[in-house]
């Protein structure tokens, strides 16, 4: 994968972790160890979205990109800001340990 596009998954996975629209330095270097264990294979798989458990939000992809979502009464929820949204995930991945808090 080039460095650009290492460079963007970090950002949406910072933003992920933090929920926030511009991450920490921490998020961003936890988003990094992320981003670079899929790459190497050490973490989890892509799983089918089939495959997920219902409830447990988890991160997904598909064509609304990258979001954390759940599974509830048959449809895939995300929630941005104050909203929820459906959306249509094809895989998912477990969800990062969360960062210490000091």
């Amino acid at each position: 994968m080039s460095e650009m596009r290492v460079a963007m998954q970090v950002e949406k996975v910072a933003k992920i972790i933090s929920g926030a629209p511009f991450p920490s330095k921490q998020s961003l270097a936890k988003a990094r160890k992320v981003v670079e264990s899929l790459e190497l294979g050490s973490a989890p798989q892509w799983q089918p979205i089939e495959t997920a458990e219902s409830a447990t939000p988890v991160l997904t992809i598909g064509p609304d990109g990258v979001k954390v979502a759940y599974r509830y009464d048959g449809r895939w929820l995300s929630e941005i800001g104050d909203e929820l949204w459906v959306v249509e995930p094809t895989h998912w991945h477990p969800l990062p340990a969360a960062p210490e808090v000091p």
